[in-house]
């Protein structure tokens, strides 16, 4: 693997997610110091993404400028069902098979074809959904069609059961 694609995967993640809960209105969130800490992590890790993007391939500057645009849209996005549903998944799948294998020679696109793929697709969306229980009550204050606000979580536990088995 490319060190510094793996190194922007990992950054990204971390700045995705420390940034995006900096949005939550859960209580324990709602406090500055909370707050402020997300920030804090989550503009470094996007310093660390950035600076390791520029250091890589061109490919990998590319796709994850694409990946981030797509991720800093999220908040409007997830509001479609199909952009949460499928959306969310498909982008991390995206990086976590392209990101870590790209060289100067550019993006490793046949990786999409990969037999692992589809397994790959269904961890993620199984966790994506995972994730989304706990976050069932802002969804659905937010008009967010989550899983778990559509079907509820008896449901989307066991839409996460299956994929994760079927994977």
């Amino acid at each position: 693997p490319n060190q510094d694609g793996l190194a922007v995967l990992v950054a990204g993640i971390v700045a995705a997610y420390s940034l995006d809960r900096t949005r939550e209105r859960t209580p324990i969130r709602a406090d500055a110091r909370w707050r402020r800490s997300l920030l804090t992590v989550g503009g470094a890790a996007a310093l660390v993404c950035g600076s390791f993007a520029l250091r890589s391939p061109s490919g990998v500057l590319v796709t994850a400028t694409t990946l981030a645009g797509v991720v800093l849209s999220y908040p409007r996005l997830k509001r479609h069902l199909p952009t949460k549903l499928l959306l969310l998944p498909s982008v991390w799948l995206l990086a976590v098979v392209l990101l870590p294998f790209a060289s100067s020679r550019g993006i490793p696109w046949r990786h999409l074809l990969h037999p692992v793929v589809p397994v790959l697709f269904l961890q993620v969306a199984a966790g994506c959904f995972l994730c989304d229980l706990k976050d069932e009550r802002a969804d659905a204050e937010a008009d967010v069609p989550s899983l778990p606000v559509l079907v509820g979580r008896r449901w989307t536990t066991l839409v996460v059961a299956t994929l994760t088995f079927a994977a």
